[in-house]
């Protein structure tokens, strides 16, 4: 079993904990990697450009070591820290995006709130469409807004927005990505959903399954960007992954919505936004040329795991547009963590034999995988094959070990 993954971004807001507390507590030796790759200083086309995205490669890896004061400064003295005034922040945030698309280069807008992330696309489209970008007719297509409701708050009426609809995600009812249902009750036994005209009862213990949305009329035509909002497949078999960013090629009378790359989103699909600007948690894993980072402000959107996801996307910079300065250099300190339980107890007091013990089968177990590595590399051997000359006395050496 591989677990794979960077407690120092954001994690999912009902299992983002497992990994960290086995990272402090389980006595395990990870398995790291160090080198960044994404700001490498030969993008540069000058020997201005190439300085500039070395001192950015910096700040993010000050960001990575855990050390923000000095990502801040780096990025300050760089000159990518501007403080507007209010009212400001989003005129300048939609100039320098269109001045990056308008060069060929791609860009992305990172906002920390879904309200902020609304108007910025709004503001960002409606500049593409008065200089030309964006032409051709448009479409009203009236797409699904994720509404994040713990599992708990599903079962209580009273969290649904007005208007909300669920659809049900995984297994057989998520090809395509799923069918929108119409929330009829919610009771003992469940949430009863009104589905293609079947009813449908999702019980208690299936409703992490479920996500509820609010629908949004948007207006889509050729070029236009969007974010997918669940896993889904595509109507030629082919996936759509959450949080993925797409461009539209053409939308059909039938509600088919084509995409650039070829494929094309089911006319009952509808879990998605526009995609020119997204949240914290939204560009993770995304990477760009140019980032362009909207600060609130607000001391709880700001934290230590949201600052390393948000300087870290650009391959050659990025430019933060904030109301107060010394507020978000004080604010991007604070961690986002969750205290564990684990954290609340003493830690056992371990006696040096039993220390050694512990070191002892950490090295058998390094050295385990070294072999197994090195033998696999030289020829693909059957398993029984491998077992049997590491643990030639074993029939089963995980077993034993």
């Amino acid at each position: 079993m591989i677990l794979s993954g960077d407690t120092r971004q954001h994690g999912p807001v009902e299992a983002s904990d497992a990994l960290r507390a086995i990272e402090r507590y389980a006595g395990l030796i990870p398995a790291e990697l160090n080198t960044i790759r994404r700001q490498d200083p030969a993008r540069g086309k000058t020997i201005e450009e190439q300085a500039d995205i070395a001192s950015y490669r910096e700040a993010v890896q000050s960001a990575a070591d855990g050390d923000l004061a000095a990502s801040f400064e780096t990025l300050d003295a760089l000159g990518a820290i501007t403080e507007c005034a209010f009212g400001e922040q989003s005129a300048q945030l939609v100039e320098a995006y269109l001045q990056h698309a308008s060069s060929g280069e791609s860009a992305l807008v990172v906002s920390q709130t879904r309200a902020e992330v609304r108007e910025v696309n709004e503001a960002i489209r409606a500049r593409l469409r008065s200089n030309g970008a964006l032409v051709g007719t448009e479409h009203t297509v009236t797409a699904l807004e994720p509404v994040d409701l713990t599992t708990a708050q599903k079962a209580d009426p009273r969290f649904y927005p007005p208007g909300a609809v669920a659809v049900i995600n995984g297994g057989q009812a998520a090809r395509g990505g799923g069918q929108p249902g119409k929330i009829v009750a919610i009771t003992a036994a469940g949430v009863v959903l009104d589905v293609a005209g079947k009813l449908r009862t999702i019980r208690r213990c299936d409703l992490d399954r479920l996500g509820i949305y609010r629908p949004r009329e948007l207006l889509l035509g050729k070029g236009d960007r969007l974010q997918i909002k669940a896993n889904a497949v595509s109507g030629d078999g082919r996936k759509l992954a959450n949080g993925e960013i797409v461009t539209v090629s053409g939308v059909e009378e039938s509600g088919v919505i084509r995409l650039e790359d070829g494929r094309a989103l089911p006319s009952h699909f509808r879990q998605f936004v526009h995609g020119y600007a997204v949240t914290s948690y939204g560009s993770q894993g995304k990477t760009v040329d140019h980032v362009l980072f909207a600060d609130s402000a607000a001391r709880a959107a700001t934290n230590a795991e949201q600052w390393y996801v948000t300087v870290s996307r650009g391959r050659k910079s990025i430019r933060i547009f904030t109301t107060d300065k010394a507020r978000l250099a004080a604010n991007i300190r604070r961690s986002g963590h969750r205290e564990l339980a684990l954290d609340l107890g003493q830690p056992p007091k371990r006696s040096r034999r039993v220390r050694e013990q512990i070191l002892r089968g950490v090295r058998r177990g390094r050295e385990f995988a070294r072999r197994v590595c090195m033998m696999i590399s030289r020829r693909p051997w059957p398993a029984p094959a491998i077992r049997r000359e590491l643990h030639p006395k074993y029939e089963n050496p995980i077993h034993h070990d």
